[in-house]
C-alpha cells in the first residue's frame, strides 16, 4: 500500500507542477505583445478603453 500512495503522491506533484508551468507560460504569452495572443489582448484592451471613453462623452453630453 505504501508504494501505491507514494506513486500517487508523485503523480499528483508532477501534475501540479505541469499545471503551474502551463499557467505561467500562458501568462507570459498574453503579456508579450509579439505573440498573437498578446496582440489580441492589447487590441481588446484598446477597444475597452475606447468604449469607456465614448461612454463618458455620452454621459457628459446627456442632460441630467
Amino acid at each position: 500500500m505504501g508504494s501505491k500512495q507514494n506513486s500517487l503522491a508523485i503523480a499528483l506533484g508532477v501534475l501540479l507542477v505541469t499545471v503551474a508551468v502551463a499557467a505561467t507560460v500562458i501568462g507570459w504569452m498574453t503579456s508579450d505583445p509579439n505573440t498573437k495572443s498578446g496582440r489580441l489582448k492589447r487590441n481588446l484592451d484598446a477597444v475597452t478603453d475606447e468604449t469607456e471613453r465614448r461612454d463618458r462623452e455620452i454621459e457628459e453630453m446627456t442632460p441630467p
